[in-house]
């Protein structure tokens, strides 16, 4: 198992590689005998509050090496580290290569050779045959040349201004590599680099492995700002397939650290792609419902920190979620806190502190756009959560949303480490969010729920949410953490990126008073419940017969894939219904906690 709380790691050696690159050594058994080639860490400086995905360069024994580029301030905070000091380190994460045949052809451009001198060492340690291909502006800025030469690779260097062998990059030297025999082609790089490579690998049939790069926070699939084309590359789509990556956006936008997206070719406007297939109707009399007017093929669905983008949250649907809930959405876009983002600060307790990133509802429209045909069909609803500035920016976020096609509304009013504490600890405030929000969604027949946590009177903000004119309340939103350090010379420093320390406690930390919370509010309140902490195929029945008309979960995400939770969920629900003699999932609503 990965540690998934940063580990102080002491350094042990550090090599200035190149101008702009370190690597550093370190010690430790449990990460070692857990490294496969092409898995990352997450690495923090500790005292500089931030945190960056850095993949393992090579395994010595007990002993790992990585090589860390210096670009931006949390990397020039990692160089200037010395030997003894220590670095924060969790992981490893993301899936490995997988190896195979007998000659592996290799391209590395830019600082690629610090992912692929690990699997280039483990073939030749196999005795198979490696041809490295090596590309860098100057001869200064070549890394690990040394290294494959030196363990029998064949070795091909271009720099850009001809300081080193030839001139040109390494895309120029493909066409004679490719005439040499290879059963699989491994790529790291700019993404246009790889892009190119695996095209012309895909022309000669040649399979072919890609190590992408996506904004990486959770590490662990939770927070979904790594999508790609429906993969969560820091959990399944690190290493992808070069075909697979072509059916997606890979080569033509990536993202930036609100999410929105970053055109490789043109800037940065907005590009749309293939409209994704849309998904046929699902039928499940034991499980559907309706909510008002609103229809839900089930109420089992993901919870609003889990995900933004299209292809994501079409996979989640997909893979039999009743409905899909947005990241919060704000009036503009929000890069969110440094990392750490998202730890486990005790066993299968976890703690996050995003920050609310997002793209701002105007630049979220083309999600919305692409989501919204292909879910209709299925009648899936698409919940936008929303926040903003006071009354008018609730609205105005709202509005964009019921327009650019949301079949309902979820205001955040809860999130325990952000702003938005406040609102939920103010009920005549909240009310007339609510009010304002209802008055904009209700004409488009659109839902509104309420999103409440466990800090604060959270009877006492449902009933203002429910005076407001709410059709819904959401329970519960995080417990308010503060993790820090226990490890000698840095007892009570924070680990968390937000200023404050202060983080959401998810899965195991809030499980319990999400269920009170639940049970209370069912009793007091007449608007339906979604339930929200802890939840998986384990407990949801529990959280039905304690009142919940609906269960969202995102923690869970970490542990099983979203084809498996919404299999199982549904599966468990649609058994105990069926054996205790009910026609529908509605009938066994709260009983377990009578009114």
């Amino acid at each position: 198992m990965p540690f998934n709380r940063p580990k102080p790691l002491e350094i042990i050696k550090i090599k200035q590689e190149t101008p702009r690159i370190k690597s550093f050594r370190f010690k430790s058994e449990e990460i070692t005998s857990e490294s496969h080639p092409g898995q990352f860490l997450m690495l923090t400086p500790i005292t500089y509050k931030d945190e960056v995905p850095i993949a393992i360069a090579s395994v010595f024994g007990s002993e790992f090496e990585v090589a860390v580029t210096k670009v931006g301030d949390c990397t020039t905070a990692l160089h200037e580290k010395r030997i003894g000091d220590r670095i924060g380190v969790r992981g490893p994460y993301g899936n490995c290569y997988n190896l195979f045949g007998e000659h592996t052809l290799i391209f590395n451009g830019g600082y690629g050779s610090a992912v692929n001198r690990y699997p280039a060492e483990v073939l030749r340690k196999e005795d198979k045959e490696v041809t490295v291909a090596v590309g860098a502006k100057t001869k200064a800025d070549l890394l690990y040349c040394g290294v494959f030469d030196s363990i029998g690779c064949d070795v091909h260097v271009t720099t850009e201004d001809g300081s080193a062998d030839r001139e040109g990059i390494v895309t120029d030297i493909l066409p004679e590599l490719f005439e040499l025999k290879v059963d699989l082609v491994l790529i790291c790089g700019p993404e246009l680099m790889a892009y190119k490579v695996v095209k012309e690998a895909k022309k000669r049939n040649i399979p072919s492995q890609v190590c992408n790069e996506r904004i990486t926070k959770c590490a662990m699939g939770v927070c979904g700002a790594c999508d790609l084309g429906g993969r969560r590359t820091c959990k399944e789509g690190h290493i992808a397939s070069g075909e697979e990556l072509l059916k997606t956006e890979f080569g033509k936008v990536t993202r930036d650290k609100t999410g929105s997206r970053v055109s490789l070719l043109h800037g940065s406007e907005n590009i749309s792609f293939e409209p994704l297939k849309p998904l046929a109707r699902r039928k499940d009399p034991l499980l559907e419902m309706k909510v008002d007017w609103l229809y839900y093929p089930n109420t089992v669905m993901n919870a609003s920190g889990s995900g933004f983008a299209s292809g994501w949250l079409y996979r989640l649907a997909r893979a039999g979620a009743g409905a899909v809930v947005t990241k919060s959405i704000g009036p503009e876009p929000r890069e969110g806190y440094n990392g750490p983002n998202f730890i486990e600060y005790e066993l299968e307790k976890w703690a996050n502190a995003m920050g609310l990133p997002n793209t701002g509802i105007e630049n979220y429209r083309i999600e919305l756009q692409e989501l919204k045909p292909a879910l209709e069909p299925a009648r899936i609803p698409i919940d936008v959560s929303i926040f903003g500035k006071g009354i008018d920016g609730y609205r105005h976020v709202g509005l964009h949303a019921v327009e650019y096609g949301a079949d309902a509304l979820e205001i955040n009013a809860s999130c325990p480490h952000t702003e938005l504490k406040s609102v939920e600890a103010d009920p005549d405030f909240l009310k007339d969010i609510t009010k304002a929000v209802v008055e904009i969604a209700h004409p488009k027949q659109v839902l509104v729920s309420v999103k409440l946590s466990p800090n604060i009177d959270y009877i006492e903000s449902a009933k203002a949410a429910e005076e407001g004119g709410a059709d819904a309340i959401v329970l519960t939103n995080a417990l308010r953490v503060k993790p820090t350090y226990d490890f000698p010379g840095f007892t009570d420093l924070t680990i968390l990126g937000n200023p404050t320390g202060f983080g959401g406690g998810s899965w195991k930390a809030v499980a319990e008073k999400s269920e009170r919370a639940l049970a209370e509010a069912y009793r007091e309140i007449d608007v339906p419940i979604f339930n929200v902490g802890g939840i998986s195929w384990k407990n949801i029945v529990d959280r039905f017969l304690l009142g919940a008309t609906g269960c969202q979960m995102a923690t869970v995400f970490a542990y099983a894939q979203p084809e498996e939770v919404f299999r199982k969920c549904t599966s468990v629900l649609r058994k105990y219904v069926r054996s205790n003699g009910y026609g529908n999932v509605k009938e066994i609503i709260g009983t377990g906690n009578k009114r």
